[in-house]
């Protein structure tokens, strides 16, 4: 195989619940007692708030150019078709991070924890 996928999720340990829902705060006008925010009040004062977030990177083994721009294409192909249908799935959501697409040469992957990928 010429290429690793690695796929990482971030949300906070809480999954699809959003963690701006549970936070209590503190007002001046009742200093001692914590209450939770209504959505309202959460989009007012945080704005547009991304909670979940997935990395997904791929890495190429191969150290041919004509390789590497292969997958590197089909990959960016790959995303814009996923990030589409995403954003078709989730329009009432929040606004989301668009996904970003930036080649990496091998010769930075040659760290100890990343030898592997590069063989």
């Amino acid at each position: 195989m010429d290429f690793v996928v690695s796929t990482a999720y971030f949300d906070f340990g809480m999954k699809e619940e959003d963690p701006v829902e549970k936070l209590k705060v503190y007002t001046k006008n009742n200093p001692t007692e914590a209450k939770l925010l209504t959505k309202k009040e959460i989009s007012r004062i945080l704005g547009p708030v991304t909670y979940k977030e997935v990395v997904i990177r791929v890495y190429s083994r191969s150290l041919q150019e004509h390789i590497q721009k292969a997958i590197y294409l089909a990959s960016k192909k790959w995303f814009s078709s996923w990030n589409y249908k995403v954003e078709m799935k989730q329009s009432e959501e929040r606004p989301r991070k668009k996904p970003r697409m930036k080649p990496i040469s091998p010769e930075s992957l040659t760290t100890p924890e990343n030898e592997n990928l590069v063989r």
